[in-house]
């Protein structure tokens, strides 16, 4: 016999994470991240981000080709997730991960982001 399962439940991909963001970071950074709907690596790269408690700002260019244009324009790329730390861009979810298990992230989110003088 299958053992019943609840309405609600859903398959777990990543450590529980309650969704509650503060609006305090113990970052210096200006982080931006380009993504899409139902994008399942910028939902973990979303995820890495909240879990380090990283402010960032998402631009979804889902049904927004300006901005899909800006993405390419930036980094030559089509794909999602993209991120930038302080403008520049460090790739995709994948290297976001490897960047966070060496360490390197850590040190580019403690860096101001450029002044505008």
């Amino acid at each position: 016999m299958v053992p019943a399962v609840s309405a609600d439940w859903r398959p777990t991909l990543f450590p529980k994470y309650d969704g509650a963001m503060s609006t305090q970071s113990p970052w210096q950074a200006a982080v931006e991240m380009y993504t899409t709907s139902g994008c399942i690596y910028c939902v973990r790269a979303r995820h890495l981000l909240n879990r380090k408690r990283v402010l960032y700002v998402e631009h979804d260019v889902t049904g927004k080709p300006a901005l899909r244009a800006d993405l390419v324009k930036r980094t030559g790329r089509k794909t999602v997730p993209q991120v930038f730390v302080n403008g520049q861009s460090i790739g995709g979810f994948d290297d976001l991960a490897a960047l966070d298990a060496e360490g390197a992230l850590d040190n580019l989110l403690r860096q101001p982001p450029p002044s505008n003088r």
